[in-house]
């Protein structure tokens, strides 16, 4: 009875080892076995029907390096000294994430790019805040209140974007913007009559390509409306592929 019983254990314990799910890591989710039948991909290759066992798949594939760029704390050499900083959680990572994969692969391969969880911003209602020479992106608690997520991610990677593009192409598009060198002062002010995109648009210019690159990405419409040649030069530059990916 024993001997029975001991050799029942075995096979019971056995079986559901052989049947337990792979070890998924926190970025990964399980997709059970199922069967694949036998299908013709879009090159023309064939491929078989087939049976898959259950495996572990990466839940944002397409932005997979940056899993390791989120950073608990205040970095050194962060300009607004009196701004505070929080650990970040799993799900906040994940929305992140998440819009982080709809953008266009030229923003997702943007390198050495690292997140902050800032907590409120020195200036009212601000979501985010970008610093290129830290290659530093913030974002606080009004980010994920806001249900303008993927706005904002794309308006913060734009300020990093614009320091990476070519030189001769941005200074093309602030003119087309409407920005003119102040004789007296050579410094740039706006002066076209079109409505801005934004109220920060008036008066900050950094802002202002940040808020047009956002807006072909978001709301092409309305920048054609509000910045008809601009728009048309940023389809120009970028090309086809600089779009969201949902």
């Amino acid at each position: 009875m024993k001997i029975k019983l001991f050799l029942l254990l075995t096979f019971f314990l056995s079986t559901n080892a052989m049947a337990s799910p792979p070890p998924c890591t926190k970025w990964e989710f399980i997709v059970r076995s199922h069967e694949v039948q036998a299908y013709e991909k879009k090159d023309g290759t064939k491929v078989s029907e087939s049976k898959k066992k259950d495996f572990c798949k990466n839940k944002f594939p397409k932005v997979e390096s940056w899993q390791k760029r989120f950073t608990d704390g205040k970095i050194a050499g962060w300009p607004n000294k009196t701004e505070d900083f929080k650990k970040w959680t799993q799900l906040e990572k994940e929305t992140v994430l998440k819009y982080l994969s709809e953008e266009p692969p030229l923003y997702r391969n943007i390198s050495g790019v690292t997140f902050l969880r800032g907590v409120k911003s020195i200036y009212d209602k601000n979501p985010g805040a970008a610093v290129k020479r830290l290659n530093a992106i913030s974002l606080y608690d009004e980010f994920f209140t806001s249900n303008k997520k993927s706005q904002i991610l794309s308006h913060e990677i734009s300020h990093l974007h614009v320091y990476e593009h070519n030189r001769e192409e941005i200074t093309k598009l602030v003119y087309l913007m409407g920005w003119r060198e102040e004789t007296e002062t050579t410094n740039l002010i706006r002066l076209t009559q079109s409505p801005p995109l934004k109220p920060n648009s008036f008066h900050d210019l950094s802002e202002d390509l940040a808020n047009h690159f956002e807006f072909y990405l978001h709301n092409p419409r309305e920048l054609s409306v509000k910045s008809k040649e601009a728009h048309n030069y940023i389809q120009n530059i970028m090309g086809k592929d600089f779009k969201l990916e949902k």
